[in-house]
């Protein structure tokens, strides 16, 4: 967590972010926001569709899930919909956003 809000002090954004610490599952539908960074433990995946079923019906903007290159994440998971996979060495991170409404 140190770093995180040391990242956030040097790029001067720590007055438009709120960071939560606590079991995902009990902590995002608890809160609104605009973008989501996950980052359970790679060994944990399940995690990722556990927490990106939990959104709102109205989910971010934008949910940024870090995981291992090797684990492939669903397309979509409820409301969010992967529109892009960055891949960097053993890890990725997959970006999704609402889907369009019909």
């Amino acid at each position: 967590m140190n770093t995180i809000r040391e990242n956030l002090a040097e790029l001067r954004v720590e007055a438009r972010v709120t960071v939560v610490a606590g079991p995902v599952l009990l902590t995002l539908p608890r809160h609104q926001a605009g973008i989501v960074f996950l980052d359970p433990p790679y060994s944990q995946e399940r995690e990722y569709a556990a927490a990106l079923e939990t959104l709102p019906r109205a989910p971010p903007e934008m949910v940024v899930a870090q995981h291992s290159g090797a684990f492939a994440p669903a397309d979509t998971y409820g409301a969010p919909a992967r529109i892009r996979i960055v891949r960097q060495g053993d890890n990725a991170q997959s970006f999704y956003a609402p889907r369009p409404s019909p």
